[in-house]
């Protein structure tokens, strides 16, 4: 069997979920921050446009509801309202300073 990362797992590992912690956003307990940026994140990489098209793709793959914890449009359109944006800030600041530090990276000539 091949041995792979996916993209997902990739990201997956850069998620600080120690910002999660920190800010616990009141709300819809059931369908966390945490899931809400899983299923935002699926729709990126997926290219999907609009909260239907997000509800289609989630249904077609059991799995990827498992993952996000969502199942319908009406669902994430309340989310997406009430769930204070200063969470993915964060969390966006967070990725951003690790992918930027230079740690680990090396210059390796092409020739």
């Amino acid at each position: 069997m091949i041995n792979c990362t996916t993209v997902r797992e990739k990201m997956q590992e850069l998620l600080p979920k120690e910002v999660f912690a920190d800010l616990v956003s009141p709300g819809n307990e059931e369908f966390t921050a945490y899931k809400q940026l899983k299923a935002l994140r699926y729709a990126q990489l997926r290219e999907k446009e609009g909260l239907r098209a997000i509800e289609a793709g989630l249904k077609a793959e059991i799995k990827l509801q498992e993952y996000t914890g969502t199942s319908s449009y009406s669902q994430l359109s309340r989310v997406n309202a009430d769930r204070e944006t200063e969470l993915f800030k964060r969390v966006f600041e967070t990725v951003y300073a690790k992918l930027s530090s230079p740690q680990g990276l090396r210059n390796i000539p092409l020739n």
